[in-house]
């Protein structure tokens, strides 16, 4: 259902939101439906199902601004440029609320970088170039799972922007 892969970004493949815009992706319903009767019709129990990797290669010279956004009903992760450095936010519901900083890396240089999570089992990690990492123990969104209803890049839904005012100006 979610699956979105560019090797190579060049002037010519990349997004440029210039801070204006934002690009969302949303779930396909009829997929889900589709892969939820396979499953029950094998009566099988549910196979495993999404991505545990996300990564999104970027450049920005805005110090503020959302990178990546992915809701589900009520849970989500946010993350965001503030103030030149990379901020995560998820909201995993009953098991609570996360932010972490990488303090370590200046993204808002101009130059691209790569920023990639990754979950295995309940641990999330953060990389910034494969360089820098952060490791999270607590519990996050499943952001590849199958409540997922958008993927969000360079800002906010107008109608999940209560979570977080910030507009959107990262160059993703």
């Amino acid at each position: 259902m979610w699956q979105f892969r560019m090797t190579a970004v060049t002037p010519d493949t990349a997004l440029s939101l210039e801070g204006k815009g934002r690009l969302d992706y949303h779930m396909s319903q009829n997929e889900k439906r589709e892969y939820l009767l396979r499953q029950s019709i094998r009566g099988a129990v549910l196979e495993p199902f999404g991505v545990n990797t996300l990564e999104v290669k970027f450049r920005t010279r805005s110090e503020n601004g959302i990178l990546i956004h992915i809701q589900e009903s009520s849970n989500y992760t946010t993350v965001k440029i503030k103030n030149g450095k990379v901020h995560f936010t998820s909201d995993a519901g009953i098991a609570g609320k996360v932010e972490r900083n990488i303090p370590d890396v200046y993204v808002a240089d101009g130059h691209w970088h790569t920023f990639l999570i990754g979950k295995n089992g309940t641990a999330t990690v953060l990389s910034i170039d494969r360089i820098y990492t952060r490791d999270i123990i607590h519990p996050t969104q499943d952001f590849g799972g199958l409540d997922v209803l958008t993927i969000s890049l360079g800002g906010i839904p107008p109608n999940q922007a209560h979570r977080d005012t910030q507009t959107g100006k990262c160059l993703c």
